[in-house]
């Protein structure tokens, strides 16, 4: 793509005095009103689920943690990504400086990544404790677990801001209203891909040890099924929740590199087809709430509780009721 609009190129700090491109005013103003729609939505449900896993220690698994943690990144993403591509889009320049039109491109594909990388270790959490269930007590512990997100979080972060911090790493292209990169993708593919490849192979060989169980189960009756630590309905029904997650991060990131590819092949310029397909990537943060919800009883429960006010004043009228009656 950088080779289409390289000839567009800025690095001046002076961004805002730019010429505004050529591009049709609705659909930028189309892209900005999504990605506003969007930034709430995400705001809105991540800080619920966040607030529900704080207060509910019934809800404080391993699972849920790496989730959090994933809330955490589709929170940072609608408050320093997406609030300031909706104010290019509805101005149709960069107003910010240029060193924060950097920072905006670098912070996206690292969100990504730890996206990826958590999801990653969702799904190895996963296969120990479904298909090497003896042992997932020994490695399902704080400090696996501490290690685990810290990994998922600094691996990424680290790469990227060396990637990052080499001259002319980025550049500014007005007709897209953004910063691309021109560092070394392999290293992106590669931070991208990884952690996509754990993920399906995971998922994979979990979903082919249920068909096995499930095959030895009717070939040999009850005895088997008694001895069988096949997973119950319920973590099945987890797992195709922990795939959709997935697939909705993987659908998400997906137009605008397969877009802007089939029509720099075809001789065609990308600008209006990545200004409409901006947006997407920023749906899974907004919707992943709601799959919490969907997924879990508990989670449902506790969204209702603590919107309807229950979870914080029913505790806080518990509690001055039973210091009440430890002083009487």
């Amino acid at each position: 793509m950088n080779d289409t609009v390289s000839e567009n190129v800025s690095s001046t700090s002076s961004l805002p005095q730019l010429p505004k491109p050529q591009e049709n005013s609705w659909l930028t103003t189309y892209a900005g009103s999504v990605e506003v729609m969007l930034a709430a939505t995400a705001l809105f449900g991540n800080t619920l689920f966040i607030m529900v896993f704080c207060l509910q220690k019934k809800l404080r698994t391993t699972t849920n943690m790496m989730l959090v943690n994933l809330s955490i990144t589709d929170l940072i993403s609608p408050i320093l990504v997406s609030s300031v591509a909706a104010d290019s889009f509805f101005f149709r320049r960069w107003r910010a400086s240029f060193s924060y039109c950097a920072l905006h491109n670098a912070l996206h594909p690292t969100l990504l990544e730890v996206s990826l990388w958590l999801t990653a270790c969702i799904a190895v959490n996963r296969y120990i404790c479904i298909v090497h269930n003896d042992k997932y007590h020994r490695l399902n512990n704080k400090v696996t677990l501490s290690i685990a997100i810290a990994i998922c979080w600094c691996f990424p972060i680290t790469l990227n801001v060396y990637l990052f911090s080499e001259p002319n790493s980025v550049v500014y292209v007005p007709d897209l209203l953004a910063c691309l990169a021109t560092v070394d993708k392999r290293v992106f593919t590669a931070l991208l891909v990884a952690p996509s490849l754990v993920t399906v192979a995971s998922y994979f060989f979990i979903f082919l040890f249920i068909r096995r169980s499930r095959q030895r189960i009717q070939a040999h009756g009850e005895e088997v099924q008694s001895n069988n630590k096949a997973p119950s309905l319920q973590e099945i029904r987890t797992l195709k929740f922990l795939v959709a997650l997935f697939l909705l991060i993987i659908l998400g990131y997906l137009p605008i590199p397969v877009s802007v590819a089939i029509l720099q092949r075809l001789g065609k310029s990308p600008t209006s087809v990545y200004v409409a397909v901006y947006p997407s990537l920023h749906i899974a943060g907004s919707i992943n709430p709601i799959l919490y919800g969907m997924s879990n009883k508990s989670v449902r429960e506790s969204y209702k509780f603590l919107l309807t006010g229950q979870m914080i004043f029913g505790r806080t009228c518990c509690t001055v009721q039973q210091e009440q009656s430890s002083t009487s």
